[in-house]
């Protein structure tokens, strides 16, 4: 029994060493294999995590170089964590480049915080740590100024790049608004206007017509056109205006206005002697002064018109007391005089009033200026004598006069 047990133990040792050196032939031929694929590389742990499998130390500084050229702060090195190096044997290829490294060291550093550089016609003016908000502010800043149809763009150019640099490189709020609003914005807009072409007076003088007659026969018409512009404003100030195009859209039509320039002085038959004792109403002194209508003529005129320029002096034809001196749409600023014996005389058109109600007046003191008011075509005197109520031809009042 202790033979056979014998036995069974040698039989048992032979198959392990059979199995130990299958296992061992194994081992030879993976080595012969792939001996030339194993070497021994580095395991680089940043800021507590793995980040990285160097082929050597020197492939991660070389990384955090690159990586510190992309940090804009003043000390990018203080912003980086130090590494730890763990060797191990690995089979060739898989291991990270320099510029995984610098990637890795941006990404994983709690320190170095990823955001924008603002530049303004390509030089740097400050950090930014959202694009986001600093867009929305530039676009603000630009909605500001925006008219309808205009374009709307800033003057110089404002860029944003992706930058890494420490948190208390980025600007405050209050920096990024004082930028932004000094911002200067052009809007640029094609507009069209519509202007008022003014009509021209155009006089036409006719000896049909007394001196002091002046009617529009025609009258004037404004015409249109429109304008183009193209409209600059910066920071909503129009700085340019130019016209681009002009096209006339209606004409303007002249105003024709006729005037007389026939005379028709008193005559000596008129200056004959009359018991009324009235004088010329008018300050005879003053020249261009002549009877434009007289009592009639053909359209019911129920006195005399006596032409003379503005401002001339207006007598009282004879004394008496002022029973009206005010103003009448149809005789404009006009006296009535009441000289007794149902006898009055009116005196209309003036430009002033130099007498009031209830006043007592001298023959010859003036009463008035000559002047156009009312319904009147020019500087004159209209001149009534009223007897009883009823206006009657002043000529024979004037006949001495």
């Amino acid at each position: 029994m202790i033979i056979s047990l014998a036995e069974k133990l040698y039989a048992f040792k032979k198959l392990h060493k059979l199995i130990f050196l299958s296992l061992l032939a194994l081992a030879l031929m993976f080595v012969m294999l792939f001996a030339s694929d194993i070497s021994v590389s580095y395991n680089v742990r940043y800021n507590g995590k793995r980040v990285a499998q160097v082929e050597s130390p020197s492939v991660y500084f070389e990384g955090a170089k690159l990586a510190a050229q992309k940090i804009s702060s003043k000390d990018p090195e203080s912003l980086m964590e130090k590494p730890f190096f763990f060797p191990t044997l690995t089979v060739n290829g898989g291991k990270s480049s320099s510029a995984d490294v610098a990637n890795e060291i941006l990404n994983n550093s709690p320190k170095i915080i990823k955001g924008y550089s603002v530049t303004l016609d390509g030089e740097q003016k400050l950090f930014v740590s959202s694009e986001e908000d600093f867009g929305s502010a530039l676009k603000a800043r630009l909605n500001s100024f925006a008219i309808e149809n205009g374009i709307t763009s800033f003057t110089n150019a404002v860029a944003l790049n992706t930058v890494y640099c420490a948190d208390a490189d980025f600007a405050s709020l209050d920096m990024q608004n004082e930028f932004v609003n000094s911002l200067n914005v052009e809007t640029v807009v094609n507009t069209v206007k519509t202007i008022e072409i003014p009509y021209k007076t155009v006089t036409k003088k006719t000896t049909a017509k007394l001196a002091g007659y002046n009617q529009v026969s025609t009258k004037g018409v404004k015409g249109e056109k429109q304008e183009t512009h193209n409209i600059k404003y910066l920071n909503g100030q129009v700085i340019e205006d130019t016209t681009t195009h002009t096209a006339v859209v209606k004409e303007a039509v002249n105003e024709v206005v006729v005037v007389g320039v026939g005379k028709s002085y008193y005559t000596a038959a008129e200056k004959m002697a009359s018991s009324h004792g009235f004088i010329w109403p008018l300050n005879k002194n003053v020249r261009a002064q002549f009877i434009t209508a007289y009592w009639g003529d053909g359209r019911g005129h129920k006195g005399i018109d006596i032409c003379s320029p503005y401002g001339t002096s207006i007598y009282a034809a004879k004394g008496g007391t002022v029973e009206y001196a005010n103003w009448n749409n149809d005789y404009g600023y006009n006296v009535i005089i009441n000289h007794g014996n149902g006898i009055k005389t009116r005196y209309a058109h003036a430009s002033k009033l130099l007498v009031k109600k209830g006043e007592t007046v001298t023959q010859g003191q003036t009463i008035a200026l000559v002047g156009s008011t009312g319904q009147s075509t020019g500087n004159h005197l209209h001149f009534e004598v009223i007897l009883n109520g009823t206006r009657v031809n002043p000529m024979p009042y004037l006949a001495n006069s």
